[in-house]
């Protein structure tokens, strides 16, 4: 009766600690993104931009890690997706802002939301917010190639 005991108090304990392990859920969906919170360390009034495309694995592998990134939250064959990240300044010029190499920052667990990060320590986040209904956005931290600032960034679709 004992063992019967111990087993069933084994097994309520291991229950409620595997619910306790989190998922991660937020993944990367296709839209185009406009900028809603810009904290930066310049002066400007530049307009961000992203823009999230799904490609195929022969596109992924040929941008040779520029601009793209493997889903890990997603199931092959729909996890690759090419990134778009760009800002518009006062004087109406584009410049697009580059990612190399994205990888998931925390590869190792499913308790962390999905991050990627670059070989430039950039970041980018897919996450979604549910208010009763599914709303994707994007947070972005960029150091500047060219004026090295550093920009923290949150985007939202565009509808």
């Amino acid at each position: 009766m004992k063992k019967i005991v111990i087993l069933i108090v084994l097994l309520c304990s291991f229950i409620s600690l595997s619910s306790c392990v989190g998922h991660k859920r937020n993944h990367f969906v296709e839209g185009f993104f406009h900028s809603i919170r810009v904290n930066d360390e310049s002066e400007g009034v530049d307009e961000y931009y992203l823009e999230v495309k799904a490609i195929d694995y022969d596109t992924y592998v040929l941008s040779d890690g520029l601009n793209t990134v493997k889903d890990s939250v997603l199931k092959e064959p729909n996890c690759y997706f090419q990134i778009t990240f760009y800002k518009i300044d006062e004087e109406n010029i584009k410049t697009i802002l580059n990612f190399y190499n994205l990888v998931d920052n925390y590869p190792n667990t499913k308790a962390v939301p999905a991050n990627y990060i670059d070989e430039n320590k950039n970041t980018i986040g897919p996450l979604y917010i549910e208010t009763g209904e599914y709303h994707q956005i994007y947070s972005i931290k960029y150091k500047d190639e060219i004026t090295g600032d550093i920009l923290y960034i949150d985007f939202d679709e565009v509808n």
